[in-house]
């Protein structure tokens, strides 16, 4: 499948992307060791209850946005008609500003923080997307009931996937801190360049082109047993 999707041969794999993720897992350090707390945490995020709701996207503007607001408050049983009119998000948008249940313990605190805290048919006052210059609405419609109440039940199944997931932030981590401290020689002109401003420019790229990328320094690679 690989050989005919990406044209790459087994031994192409194994060099160029199997060998680096190895040699980077490596490098992070072998020893992943989980919390109760995280094991709690990640029991709660995957199988706790998770808030339906509907959202309103806005950007920028705070007037507008409380402009809007006052519209929601004022015709709340509209709001997915107001969200498809005004949200800013193109899939929630068509769906009357249904997404997906909100889960505790995920990637928008401020967003999570008020949802929870919201009853069902309540809306809530506007919400900052945390870390950016946007703004949500978000309308309560109740909780998804929770299937899988007992933790042991899903207890290996939580440790194994908290310990890939920080597995490969410390992969990334690493990899991060070598490119950033790696030097581009230009045999055509003879020059040498420091890469830091490369990393900075690719922070986002796939795990996977990255590691293809550290393949490309193998020299060093030896070393790591």
């Amino acid at each position: 499948m690989i050989q005919s999707e990406r044209g790459m041969s087994a031994e192409q794999y194994h060099r160029d992307v199997i060998w680096p993720m190895l040699a980077l897992k490596k490098l992070a350090g072998a020893e992943v060791t989980i919390t109760p707390e995280e094991l709690q945490q990640a029991f709660e995020r995957d199988f706790g209850p998770r808030v339906k709701a509907r959202m309103i996207f806005l950007d920028g503007n705070l007037r507008q946005a409380t402009s809007i607001l006052e519209q929601v408050k004022a015709n709340p049983d509209d709001f997915g008609r107001l969200a498809e009119q005004y949200s800013a998000d193109p899939n929630s948008r068509a769906l009357g500003g249904v997404v997906q249940p909100i889960p505790r313990h995920s990637d928008m605190p401020n967003v999570e923080r008020e949802a929870f805290h919201l009853r069902e048919g309540e809306i809530s006052p506007l919400v900052q997307v945390d870390g950016s210059n946007r703004w949500v609405i978000i309308k309560s419609e109740g909780l998804t009931e929770q299937v899988v109440t007992d933790i042991s039940r899903v207890r290996e199944e939580l440790t194994t996937q908290l310990i890939e997931e920080k597995t490969q932030a410390a992969i990334a981590n690493v990899f991060k801190d070598i490119r950033s401290r790696a030097v581009i020689h230009n045999h055509l002109t003879g020059e040498s360049t420091a890469n830091s401003q490369f990393a900075r420019g690719h922070e986002d790229q796939p795990q996977q082109a990255a590691a293809t990328t550290a393949s490309s320094r193998a020299p060093a690679a030896p070393a790591v047993r």
